[in-house]
Parts: structure tokens; sequence; C-alpha cells
């Protein structure tokens, strides 16, 4: 019997096992934390055709193992590159898999530092509009092996950092990047490695589409059988043109739709939206009156700028901001106020937030920070408040500094991993202890 060895066991690494246990592989599991999986886990290890080891590098299961699949998060640093190469063992991720099964299939990859889920997500309605069979995964919450006996039309794969770097072979039909900015170093160690795994993205693509407002997401070698598409605010196929107090979106300089016409008033939304317009011209069947319907109806997703009142104030859940460029982008989505109560912390990723302070230096905004390295983020900022164990403990602060038309955003800049399972599960805390501390739900 085959051995495989699967390291990481989050949502990738369980569908792995689901997927391969139904080919009759003899499978090794490793994973240094199985705090959230545990009960999952324990059907599978009733097999006798699956051994599990919690911890790093099991070197006897390495040199065993004719296949090692990683799960994206582990850092190719995890396993023994060496020893892997010497003995000629094949490592591969679950979006590979997928691709070698979908090779006939049209496939659009959407990857980014910010915006990612939001772009799917309207391409996603914008295409099943159009009558067409679209499934969604990756990155967004649904491995890709759990949809990968869905037969349709189309397949958006949303790509982090993480999976595009353990891919070795791809070939897509669209990609896209909407930006590159400082995130992730704790695993990529320097920002140019983060930004060539992303570009990697665009390798024997059909379509690549890129912003033109960032060169970072710029395609390093060009293929003369690939088609290069811009978005941005200038220059671009796709572009953002302000005029008469109002932002307008531009399809190859024709006028496609005033901005006050979109639920959502912010210049990053809109280059959002200019990203599917792009990707959507691509796809047969999909019309500008289509296009128009989902962009105008489209709201918020959960833990992204969610807003919601009591009396006087706003709050907004803005859970999903793992870096400083989102936080900024939520911070310019805010109109009309008194003060701004800024909530930041988590675990840092070895970010830098001298962006972000430099942004607030001068602004009505004041600053909350808790979690594992609050007392490194703290070192950034001038505007401090308070530094808080915790989140509660935050609110309970911010109770007291609340005046009429200020604002509460929780923007954190940073992983949830210290204290919280998922970023989620953070929002939903959040939003707890705001009904709980100051609305008394």
């Amino acid at each position: 019997m085959k051995k495989i060895l699967i390291i990481g066991l989050g949502k990738t690494g369980i569908s792995c096992i689901k997927y391969f246990i139904l080919k009759k592989y003899y499978i090794y599991l490793i994973d240094n934390n199985l705090n959230y999986n545990k009960n999952i886990l324990k059907k599978f290890l009733n097999y006798n055709n699956i051994k599990l080891y919690i911890g790093f590098n099991k070197i006897s299961w390495i040199l065993q193992s004719k296949l090692i699949i990683l799960s994206p998060g582990i850092s190719l640093n995890f396993v023994e590159l060496d020893m892997i190469k010497l003995y000629n063992i094949k490592i591969i991720s679950d979006i590979e898999i997928f691709l070698n099964k979908k090779k006939n299939k049209k496939i659009i990859a959407i990857t980014g530092s910010n915006g990612k889920s939001t772009v799917l997500n309207i391409v996603y309605n914008i295409i099943k509009k159009s009558n067409l069979n679209v499934s969604i995964g990756g990155n967004i919450g649904i491995p890709v092996l759990d949809i990968i006996n869905e037969e349709s039309d189309i397949y958006i794969l949303e790509l982090s950092s993480f999976q595009l770097e353990i891919i070795n072979n791809s070939s897509f039909y669209i990609s896209i990047i909407l930006n590159i900015t400082n995130n992730h170093i704790d695993k990529h160690i320097n920002f140019e490695n983060y930004k060539l795994n992303k570009l990697k993205i665009f390798n024997n693509s059909e379509n690549c589409i890129f912003n033109n407002n960032d060169s970072n997401t710029f395609p390093k070698n060009r293929n003369i059988n690939s088609k290069y598409i811009t978005f941005g605010s200038f220059n671009s196929n796709y572009s953002l043109f302000y005029d008469k107090n109002n932002f307008y979106l531009y399809k190859r300089n024709i006028k496609f739709i005033n901005c006050n016409k979109l639920k959502i008033k912010s210049k990053h939304f809109y280059l959002n939206v200019l990203a599917s317009l792009a990707i959507t011209d691509l796809i047969q069947n999909v019309t500008s009156k289509n296009q128009i319907d989902i962009i105008k109806n489209f709201s918020t997703l959960k833990h992204r700028l969610e807003t919601f009142y009591f009396k006087n104030i706003r709050f907004i859940n803005d859970s999903k901001s793992t870096n400083s460029y989102s936080t900024i982008s939520a911070i310019n989505s805010i109109s009309k106020f008194n003060y701004i109560h800024l909530i930041l912390g988590g675990y840092d990723k070895l970010n830098d937030f001298t962006i972000l302070s430099n942004f607030i230096k001068y602004k009505n905004i004041v600053l909350y920070i808790y979690g594992v390295d609050k007392y490194k983020i703290s070192k950034y900022f001038n505007n401090l408040l308070c530094i808080k164990n915790n989140l509660k403990s935050l609110i309970k602060i911010i109770k007291y500094n609340l005046y009429k038309n200020d604002v509460i955003l929780f923007s954190p800049s940073c992983s949830s991993k210290d204290q919280y399972k998922s970023f989620e599960n953070r929002g939903n805390k959040f939003i707890k202890y705001i009904n709980e501390i100051i609305i008394k739900k």
C-alpha cells in the first residue's frame, strides 16, 4: 500500500484525509497543534491505515512516504527539504491535486493582501446570475478537495501566499492579483519572498489581471500567449474616475456606473468592483445588466466593515483585518464622526505598523491595543489610550469614553491566532462584548 504524509490538520488537512482515505493509501498525519480538530480526527484514527504523530518532523515517516501533502500556512522550512530531494519524495498541495483533475475546466484564481473574499463573492454572484454553474473554494474556507467532485462550468479559487508557495505547476483561465502589501513576514522571512509567491499565480495563466496602482502586482515575466488586463485609478482598462464630487467606474474609457449607486462607499471597494468587472467580462453569458444588478446590491460580508448602531454610536466589526493596509481602508471608509476608537491587537506576524502610525497621527483617533503582541505594537503609536490583555477588558474601558457620533472600529491589523480560533470567532466575540457591555442586550 502506497504511503503518503499529510502535514497540517486544519480544514485543508482534514479534507485531504477524506480524499485519500477512499483511494486506499496508508496515511501518516503530522501536526503540532490539534486543539481545534480533535473530535473530527477521532473517527479517522479508527482506521487501520491511518497513523497520527503530534509534534514536528518525524523523519522515519518522511522517508517512508512517496508523497507529502503540505497544508497552507505550513512553511516549507518545516520539512527536511534536502532529504526529500535526495530520496525523490514529491511535495504537493491540495490545490495542485485539484488542478490536475480539472485541467480542461475554466478556473479563476484570485489573490491579494486584501479584498480577496469580497471579489470572489461579487464574481461568484455575477456568474451565478448569468445561469452558469459555479463552485468556490480555497482560502475562502472551503478546501478545494471538498469541491473536486462537483461538475461546474467555472471554479473560483481564493489563493493565499501560503497556497501559492507550494504550487509547482498551475494553469488558470483567469488569474488576478488585487494588491500586494507587507504581510506574513513571520512565514515568508521578507517582503520579496511574499511578493514572489503571490506573482506565481500568473504562471501559464491565459488571462492575467493586475492593479495598475500597485507596481508590486505587475507580472515579473510576460508570456506572449497570455492576455494582460489592468484595473486602477489611472491609465487602466478598468478605471476609477473622480468628477464633480462623484466617483465613476469606467470600462475601457466608457462610463459604466456612478459609485453613488453602490451600497458600500469606499475607494477600496470601488477597486474591488473594477477587479470583479475585469474578471467577469471574460466569462461567456455575463451581461452588463447582471454585473450592475449584483454590484448595486452588494453589501459587506460578515466581519468586513460590518456596521451597526446604538443610539448615536456606530460600531464596525472589521475582524477580517490582519494588516495595516486593511485597517487604513477601514478608516478611509468612515465619514461624519466625532472620534474613532480604534482597537488593534493579536499576533502581529512581524509586520511593521509605521505606515498605520503615520496615517492616524493627526486624526481624531484614539487607540486601544490588546493581545500577545500588545507592547510591540504600542511602540509605533503616540495616540494610545489603553493597553489590556484581552478584547473584553478594552471594551469595558471604551464604554466610559464614548460621546455622540463616535465610532468604535474593531480592525485589529493582526492575526487572531493568539486568542481565537479564527477571525470569525474573534469578530463574533467583539459583537458579543459590545452587546453585553455597551448595549446591554
